[in-house]
């Protein structure tokens, strides 16, 4: 024991350390496969992260641009063009 009553364990100290990343590492796998995804956070594929980013915009503005499309020819062509 020390002057100040406590005594300090290094092997403790580093199965809790130990411990620790493997519980880290448990729960991303965990939440990678509960998430059914490749990519569950930028630090997974930094590079795959962004061009899905990107995918997903353009998915987005090319399902905007049929939208307006849609209402565009609905507008101008009356019925004929509806599906």
């Amino acid at each position: 024991m020390s002057i100040f009553g406590l005594s300090s364990n290094g092997l403790a100290s580093s199965a809790y350390k130990n411990l620790s990343r493997a519980q880290t590492s448990l729960t991303d796998n965990i939440s990678r496969l509960a998430s059914g995804l490749r990519i569950t956070k930028t630090a997974d594929n930094s590079a795959g992260a962004n061009i899905s980013v990107r995918m997903g915009s353009q998915v987005s503005d090319m399902a905007q641009t049929n939208r307006n499309t849609q209402d565009y020819l609905r507008n101008v062509g009356g019925d004929r063009y509806e599906e």
